[in-house]
């Protein structure tokens, strides 16, 4: 008896542990979270350089990263588009704190903020980028539309995240035409798509 209870009890630590995790995901605080941010930097700066390398440089004036981490896709969208004003934001604001010991203000701008409501002008920006992030988040179509407001007409929506994430958090948007007819919702169009080492890429455009 005693080791069922034991044994349920560590199913239970588990399982809390592990929702911890998820939420630290989507919202890093603390030094869990630093921790986290870290190891991201580690998995993910590839799929980064990788997704980023594939957009011309050229007429980028104006760039939004959403879901910044601890500003390393942020620093690395700077050294790409040096004559760029880059904007970032997170709905964390540990990872705003940890971006802005990367870049600071005249380097880029962060804030926090969600990218379903934002205080951007319509038509801002050349670029918009969100690395390993849009799956998590909460009001999906009000971000897409967010992102149809603030894009400017022959502007870029670069998304890349693992294949995996996709097929756990949204399972719905697996296959590009169900991906496409969602977008549409929101006046937005799959450009191009590609995948590489479970790892996949959208540039998108308004309609």
């Amino acid at each position: 008896m005693k080791y069922i209870l034991w044994t349920l009890l560590a199913i239970v630590g588990i399982i809390v542990f592990f929702k911890h995790l998820i939420n630290q995901s989507k919202h890093p605080a603390g030094l869990i979270g630093k921790l986290m941010m870290k190891t991201w930097n580690r998995t993910y700066f590839p799929m980064i350089k990788w997704a980023v390398n594939s957009i011309e440089k050229t007429s980028v004036l104006q760039i939004l990263d959403v879901g910044i981490g601890n500003g390393l896709s942020s620093e690395y969208l700077f050294q790409q588009f040096p004559n760029s004003e880059l904007h970032g934001i997170d709905i964390s604001e540990e990872a705003i704190r940890q971006a802005r010991k990367r870049l600071d203000q005249g380097q880029a701008n962060f804030q926090v903020s969600g990218i379903e409501d934002t205080n951007f002008a319509s038509e801002q920006f050349e670029l918009i980028c969100a690395f390993q992030t849009h799956f998590h988040w909460e009001k999906l179509t009000e971000s897409f539309d967010e992102i149809a407001r603030i894009l400017k007409p022959k502007g870029h929506l670069l998304l890349a995240c693992e294949t995996s994430k996709i097929k756990i958090y949204l399972p719905e948007l697996v296959e590009k035409e169900s991906f496409q007819q969602f977008l549409a919702k929101s006046n937005l169009m799959i450009a191009e798509t590609s995948s590489s080492g479970g790892f996949v890429r959208y540039v998108i455009h308004k309609i």
